[in-house]
């Protein structure tokens, strides 16, 4: 009888033929997974193509498109030759090279498209996630691809599934990235300077104004949100003031008009400029007639409004410089191109002219670099670019406030650093904005004595001109050199031109800087006057107020 044993080398010869056929099957099992990636991938760049080319046709686009449809209709093709029909046999030097350049021309093109719309895209859209989406699915289908051809060199084995856990951890982060930029989208980041309304109804506190930039809401309840300002109150009366109800049995009261200083931002009702003038005697009644965002042409509209309804015993005009001068020019272009040229004409005589030199087109002289804001190129793209990024970015920032470390800008701007430069007399701009805030001023001064009212414009300097250190620390910031700014010039200017047009001014600077020195605290991080800055500048305008004015 014959005997069945086999020989050790026979048993060997039959586990490799059954660790072949295995090694097949999984090489095909894995060649359908990556042609169905590089379909997917295919079918997304083709729709996304499509539509922006059906946007706005562009034929570099559309050659563009063609050549990435062909190079992925290539990465098909070998994939499917070597992996599909028989990857056990199907090794030849053409087809390896086939497959081998067809895949480093997908990874090529679709790099160059996730570039080209990182690049072009102004916010993180879905395009991008797309094609970022899409590169990776070719990644992977290259990998998959690959393992499959190359299925018995371990090199090649090992580098596959490294490159599938990379792709795969990237679409998953991806995933999640394009939910949370979903959900960034829709959710937006709410100003640091918007008051929260206390009903819920989700009112803001400013409505829009035919005549003015805007107006507070009456009767409206809310509060701060800023995080340095501790969610003080902030209530309106029946006409849209910060102030308490107008009793007309009352005297005459004085106006204090101005912008955010003004108003009272981060402060309590009780604490702002016109309640520490009741408070302390300078007046016996004053209204606060201050709006955030309001330049010296809106307080201008704003004191015939209101002498409309009374008679002032004494107009106040809150002027901040490192604000009004660029805004006046806002205001006066934007009115001009409305056609609002009778409004215009009715504000002060030579409004039309400084109109029409406003909307002339003159050039803007960029003083400072962009060296000033502290934030890194990555923070900048990415803020740019993703609403999730902005997101994070503004929830660090306010918990760095919190902490008292500096806010994410220096309280400066640009029209304040160009009105404190010496030397820049080829600043057109800048000299009319000077003209304009003056002549403003000066048909408030016409306004209030035709009322029969003294005006007194008083000259709220900004932080940077109050504290020496912060003015290092901007000149350092900046790259600037600290011998060509002069912090005083603007008040200077304005003060020149108040005596040669005739109203009265008066300058708070030294006042704080002396205040300031003695290591009293003024101002929040942000720029604007906390509690003690506003009884500070109520003490010194009652105390020039007391003083013997010359007849002009």
């Amino acid at each position: 009888m014959k005997s069945t044993t086999r020989s050790p080398a026979s048993r060997t010869l039959d586990v490799r033929r059954v660790t072949d056929v295995a090694d097949v099957g999984r090489s095909r099992r894995r060649g359908r997974v990556a042609l169905a990636i590089v379909v997917v991938w295919l079918a997304f760049d083709l729709a996304i193509s499509g539509e922006a080319l059906y946007r706005s046709f562009d034929a570099l686009g559309m050659a563009r498109t063609v050549f990435a449809v062909l190079g992925a209709l290539a990465v098909i093709g070998a994939a499917w030759r070597l992996v599909v029909v028989d990857p056990a046999t199907r090794r030849s030097a053409f087809d390896v090279a086939l497959f081998g350049s067809t895949s480093a021309f997908a990874i090529a093109v679709g790099a160059m498209q996730f570039l080209r719309a990182l690049r072009d895209v102004q916010g993180v859209a879905w395009e991008i996630l797309i094609r970022a989406a899409s590169l990776g699915a070719a990644s992977i289908a290259i990998a998959v691809a690959a393992s499959s051809l190359f299925h018995s060199a371990p090199f090649v084995v090992r580098t596959s599934r490294v490159a599938l856990r990379l792709g795969f951890s990237a679409l998953l982060a991806l995933g999640a990235f394009a939910i949370l930029e979903a959900w960034a989208s829709t959710r937006g980041i709410t100003s640091w300077y918007a008051v929260e309304s206390l009903d819920g109804s989700g009112a803001t506190l400013h409505e829009p104004d035919a005549d003015l930039i805007w107006r507070m809401r009456s009767n409206f309840r809310g509060r701060f949100i800023h995080p340095e300002m501790g969610g003080g109150l902030v209530e309106t009366n029946s006409i849209g003031l910060r102030d308490a109800e107008i009793d007309p049995s009352e005297p005459s009261p004085a106006f204090v008009l101005g912008d955010s200083f003004a108003f009272g931002l981060g402060v309590e009702g009780r604490e702002t400029l016109a309640a520490r003038l009741e408070t302390i005697g300078a007046v016996t009644r004053a209204l606060n007639a201050g709006c955030s965002g309001f330049c010296t042409l809106d307080e201008l509209v704003m004191l015939e409004r209101l002498s409309k309804r009374m008679r002032p015993s004494l107009v106040i005009v809150l002027v901040y410089p490192a604000n009004d001068l660029e805004e006046n020019l806002v205001f006066l272009k934007a009115k001009h191109y409305e056609g609002r040229t009778d409004f215009l004409a009715s504000l002060f005589p030579t409004a039309t002219l400084l109109a029409t030199r406003a909307c002339a087109g003159l050039p803007k002289t960029d003083v400072l670099a962009t060296h000033l804001v502290p934030h890194s190129w990555l923070r900048s793209q990415l803020e740019k670019r993703s609403a999730f990024a902005r997101i994070v970015f503004d929830g660090v920032d306010r918990m760095a406030v919190k902490r008292g470390t500096n806010p994410k800008e220096p309280p400066v701007n640009q029209m304040l650093l160009r009105s404190i430069r010496m030397g820049d007399a080829a600043d057109e701009e800048l000299k009319l904005a000077f003209r304009v805030t003056a002549d403003a001023l000066r048909a408030i001064q016409v306004r209030a004595s035709n009322l029969g009212a003294r005006c007194l414009v008083c000259l709220a300097p900004a932080r940077v001109q109050v504290e020496t250190d912060l003015f290092r620390e901007v000149m350092k910031l900046g790259r600037l050199d600290a011998d060509r700014f002069d912090v005083d010039r603007p008040m200077q200017v304005l003060s020149k031109l108040g005596s040669k047009l005739g109203f009265e001014c008066f300058d708070l600077t030294p006042t704080f800087r002396a205040a300031a020195a003695r290591g009293e605290r003024l101002y929040f991080q942000e720029g604007h006057w906390n509690a003690a800055g506003h009884a500070l500048a109520a003490r010194a305008i009652r105390d020039r107020l007391a003083e013997p004015t010359s007849p002009r």
